[in-house]
Order: structure tokens, then sequence, then C-alpha cells
């Protein structure tokens, strides 16, 4: 039996998705911020959720790696299926501009990204 290592890049030559579902909040936090910050659209959609990506996570991962870099602040509280990560947006010169909340949610397909807000107290219910 020969095995075949799949490919780590697309013909264009952007890096694929990500072939293999976050485990953990933790996984999907560092990977979604990689991504986004690589101006790797189509691996951040991989790892949103669909409503998301069509509102937040298409916005925020546009934006990362442009006009700032997105930055985990504490690692991500979970409970049951939800968690938030927490996240500094680093605006040019190492400023700390503005600070996000990932919710995060687990799927059949894994961890996923479900919004990105601002919102503390929308944070907190999250987890509730």
């Amino acid at each position: 039996m020969r095995i075949i290592e799949p490919e780590t890049e697309t013909d264009a030559g952007a890096p694929a998705p990500p072939s293999v579902d976050p485990a953990s909040p933790e996984e999907l936090t560092r990977r979604f911020l990689a991504l986004a910050n690589g101006d790797e659209d189509a691996g951040a959609q991989a790892l949103s959720t669909p409503e998301c990506w069509s509102k937040e996570c298409r916005s925020f991962a546009s934006q990362a790696g442009k006009k700032f870099q997105a930055r985990e602040s504490a690692p991500p509280r979970a409970a049951g299926s939800r968690a938030v990560a927490d996240a500094d947006v680093i605006c040019p010169g190492e400023r700390k501009c503005d600070f996000v909340h990932l919710l995060l949610l687990r799927t059949e397909l894994g961890w996923r990204v479900a919004d990105v807000i601002e919102d503390d107290l929308k944070a907190a219910d999250w987890l509730r």
C-alpha cells in the first residue's frame, strides 16, 4: 500500500484551508488568528460558522493583516460546547487600539468561530 501525503498548497500557491478540524478552543483561536493575520481568507472561512462568515468573521479576517494584527490576550474560557477567546487588536506602531472577543462553538465539524464582538456582557452571556 502506498501512502499519499496531502498537498499543502492550492494551485494558486496559497496555503490550503485547514484539513484537520480544531479539537480545542485553544487550537481554534491560534489557527483562526494566524490565518486572519496572514490574509488567508479561505482558511479563516473554514474555521468560521457560515453565519459568522457572512457577517463579522469575514470583516475581521479581511482587515487583519492589512490594518491591524490580532493577538490572543488570554486563554479561552469554555463552558460545555461554547467558549470565549479574547484578542487584542494591535495597530501600527505596536499600539493596542482595540479588543475583541471570539465566540467559539463546538459543532459536528469541530470548534468554529461563531462571532467576533466587542461587547463584554454578550461574551459573558455566551458562556451561560
